[in-house]
């Protein structure tokens, strides 16, 4: 039997998508970007990348200092989108999430730079910080849902 060699050969096709329409905003409110840190004392709430589910503006640095209640924990649920393209080595855009309320000394819990469906982190304590940055790049950013978690609670 002779195989015509066109058809013994096989073909891949790699190809990427990118959507240049923007999806119109549907009531998500976040407590705002500030590179010197938004402070947040409730017991649950909503934070976003600016302009989230829109892309966010290059070149900022956004951090929010979440506090609850004493004898809370915060339990965050994080939903990303593809934050960076150049996420082999976390250089462009990036989620950052510390187990603290400080930048300097907080161990991190979280450096995330590319897409995934979503993840859930407990703090040790009442506080946590997340931290976002942006580089030259705009993409969709992200999505996160913190809420205040009794310690005696289970987390699983």
């Amino acid at each position: 039997m002779k195989v015509c060699p066109e058809l013994s050969q096989m073909f891949f096709l790699f190809l990427i998508f990118i959507s240049l329409s923007r999806v119109q905003s549907t009531n998500i409110s976040s407590p705002g970007c500030s590179e010197r840190g938004v402070q947040i004392t409730s017991r649950q709430g909503r934070i976003t990348s600016p302009n989230y589910p829109n892309f966010y503006p290059p070149n900022i640095r956004c951090i929010w200092n979440i506090t609850v209640p004493a004898g809370y924990v915060v339990r965050l649920t994080i939903v990303l989108r593809v934050l960076s393209f150049n996420y082999y080595f976390c250089e462009g855009a990036g989620v950052y999430i510390q187990d603290g309320p400080s930048l300097s000394q907080s161990p991190v819990l979280l450096k995330a730079c590319r897409s995934w469906t979503s993840t859930t982190l407990y703090s040790s304590s009442r506080h946590l910080l997340l931290t976002f940055k942006s580089d030259n790049a705009q993409s969709n950013g992200f999505l996160a849902h913190f809420i205040a978690h009794s310690d005696d609670q289970s987390k699983y």
